[in-house]
């Protein structure tokens, strides 16, 4: 069965993934994908054609500040990046979704929604923390970041709303491990 766990920022959603990781599902995050995937020739043929040389380090990889600076002040240029960048995350998605070595695959995908990919599985969690939550995690994060993140995503109640389970993760981590193992439970996952 392939699962898809979403949510909003700081809700939990690689918390949960690791939780069903511990219980003996493949687990895979679609950030870490496309950080893998930004390193790839072509795409970094493609990047260094539009925006020149000055986005890779001296060792030839991507200098992901530099990047940043492009993207996040230009959202013609952020989506240029994301189309290219999507476009091999769902390659590489669809791929282990048809993969049958496991039964069981969960896949961490901030903006399942917003990219539409969730008929691509058979089943959506919603990962869902309240927002005094969400502050206290992303307390680091420069001014205006979680923010501007936000903007580009669906606000997490509706998330929430659209999946077919949700986990409410507002305490600790033996209360998200306990609502991972009901679930997986529900899910069938007892035949691991």
């Amino acid at each position: 069965m392939n699962i898809a766990i979403t949510g909003g920022i700081g809700c939990g959603k690689s918390t949960v993934g690791k939780c069903f990781k511990k219980l003996g599902a493949a687990v895979y995050n679609a950030d870490e994908i496309c950080h893998e995937a930004i390193e790839y020739s072509h795409i970094k043929e493609q990047l260094s054609a539009r925006w020149g040389n000055k986005i890779l380090n001296s060792d030839s990889s991507v200098n992901r500040r530099e990047v940043a600076k492009i993207v996040f002040n230009n959202e013609s240029e952020l989506d240029f990046l994301t189309g290219i960048i999507y476009n091999e995350l769902f390659k590489i998605l669809d791929e282990k979704i048809l993969d049958s070595a496991m039964q069981w695959k969960f896949f961490e995908i901030p903006l399942l929604y917003e990219e539409n990919l969730a008929d691509r599985f058979d089943r959506v969690i919603s990962v869902w923390a309240p927002h005094e939550l969400v502050l206290r995690r992303t307390a680091n994060w420069p001014d205006g970041e979680l923010e501007r993140r936000s903007a580009r995503q669906w606000a997490s109640e509706r998330k929430l709303e659209c999946a077919d389970f949700g986990i409410v993760n507002a305490g600790g981590i033996d209360e998200l491990e306990l609502q991972c193992s009901r679930l997986a439970l529900q899910l069938g996952m007892n035949s691991l």
